[in-house]
């Protein structure tokens, strides 16, 4: 179903949360600047089409109360995180604001909270219309909205940039406040209606979380296109919808996801590159480890493309499976191959703390060398293929720090030199071709 609709109409009777398997909240200084700029340019009586939003129904469908007696409906935001979170940022700036006005501003401020921030539910709790991701969540609850906020610092890359659009909004409010009472009151209340009335959104709401993969692909936050690793996911959950056998495909996706955004956020690799840098390292160790062929998104597309699957949906089903749990176990190994130094990292060799410690600081000097990629398929094969004998990575990463230091640091030769050899060589491991001793 799809309604171009107002903010007061788009918040009426929804509680809105971020999934654990969306990426947080990723808006920068431009896209803040473009978004309050637009604000500025609506007229009176005109409206201004911000984007679109997509909701499903979420798994706790039971309805929430608040104390004036309004139910509201929990929905999962699929699209359109960034633009709500800024909105509700706005008007929590607004409200903040108007509480140092006169008693009018004051109640406007109160509505303002209970409609669009959080309002009382029945048990005496804060009620909050807009819940993000897991590890976002906390911060903008105690950090961001709360009238006090926690001397916890931010722990990761979204909540950063939470902290940043907060502080960016203040100071476009306090730049534009004019110091006469009257005119800033009236400047304020403007604002708020152009923010609640004449944002125009496009909503779509769909009921089966392997919809959304159909029409996700063609949406953009504010000209943010998406990542290769939203394209694999959107892709999957697409295909899922055209099995001709029955399957919660769809949910394994959307799990994996939360856990592959939860390692790489927990690692700081939170650029598209480093993303894309997952998916090529994967599908070199277990695909083809042929580095010019390639091509990203579109590799995983034309191999698991249903057409080649005629009659044979249960194989596809598995090797979909394959694929997607795949990439989740890799992205362990590629998260601590990059940062070996995190909490948490090389975990599955905890059993033997000695040779961990020694896995922990050889690869932080391949690190440093800054030619790490080249030895990824490799280092992610055996890892996979001995997840528990911490003894041969170890004999493995100190052979990839030598050859790096020989031949990219004292000789100079070129970052890709051996990256070929080194792909071959991470799926013949991974494809039970080769074995330790080969490596050795």
């Amino acid at each position: 179903m799809e309604n171009v609709i107002s903010l007061d109409d788009l918040f009426h009777k929804r509680l809105f949360q971020v999934p654990d398997y969306q990426r947080g909240y990723s808006w920068e200084r431009q896209q803040v600047q473009e978004f309050l700029e637009d604000l500025e340019e609506i007229q009176p009586g005109r409206y201004h089409y911000t984007g679109t939003v997509v909701l499903c129904t979420a798994d706790s469908k039971e309805e929430r109360w608040d104390t004036d007696g309004n139910a509201y409906v929990p929905v999962d935001v699929v699209d359109g995180q960034q633009r709500l979170t800024t909105t509700v940022l706005l008007l929590d700036a607004i409200q903040r604001a108007l509480t140092r006005l006169s008693p009018k501003s004051q109640a406007l401020a109160k509505g303002i909270s209970r409609n669009f921030i959080s309002a009382e539910a029945m048990n005496e709790q804060p009620l909050y219309k807009l819940t993000l991701n897991a590890d976002t969540h906390d911060f903008f609850r105690l950090n961001i909205l709360a009238a006090t906020p926690s001397i916890a610092p931010e722990q990761n890359t979204s909540q950063r940039r939470l902290a940043a659009a907060k502080k960016q909004i203040a100071d476009y409010l306090a730049a534009n406040l004019d110091t006469s009472v009257d005119i800033g009151e009236a400047w304020l209340n403007d604002l708020y209606k152009k923010v609640a009335n004449q944002l125009r959104f496009t909503l779509y709401e769909v009921e089966d979380k392997a919809e959304v993969g159909v029409i996700f692909e063609v949406m953009n936050d504010r000209g943010k296109p998406l990542t290769d690793l939203e394209k694999v996911k959107n892709f999957l959950l697409h295909t899922s919808t055209r099995l001709a056998i029955s399957n919660d495909f769809a949910d394994t996706v959307n799990k994996a996801w939360t856990e592959i955004l939860r390692q790489m956020m927990a690692a700081t690799l939170v650029r598209a590159d480093d993303e894309d840098q997952l998916l090529r390292a994967h599908w070199l160790v277990h695909y083809n480890p042929a580095r010019k062929q390639w091509a990203r998104s579109k590799s995983i597309k034309d191999r698991f493309d249903i057409r080649r699957y005629k009659n044979r949906h249960a194989e596809l089903l598995d090797d979909l499976l394959k694929y997607t749990n795949g990439l989740r176990e890799t992205c362990i190994s590629f998260c601590d191959a990059y940062r070996p130094t995190r909490d948490g990292a090389f975990a599955s060799f905890s059993h033997k703390p000695d040779i961990q410690a020694q896995v922990i600081s050889w690869s932080n000097k391949l690190r440093r060398i800054g030619v790490i990629a080249a030895f990824l398929p490799t280092l992610i094969a055996v890892r996979e293929r001995w997840p528990d004998d911490p003894e041969k990575y170890l004999q493995v990463l100190k052979l990839c720090e030598v050859f790096a230091f020989r031949v990219y640091r004292l000789r100079e030769f070129r970052a890709d030199t051996g990256q070929a050899a080194f792909a071959r060589l991470g799926h013949g491991l991974a494809t039970n071709q080769q074995g330790h001793e080969y490596v050795v």
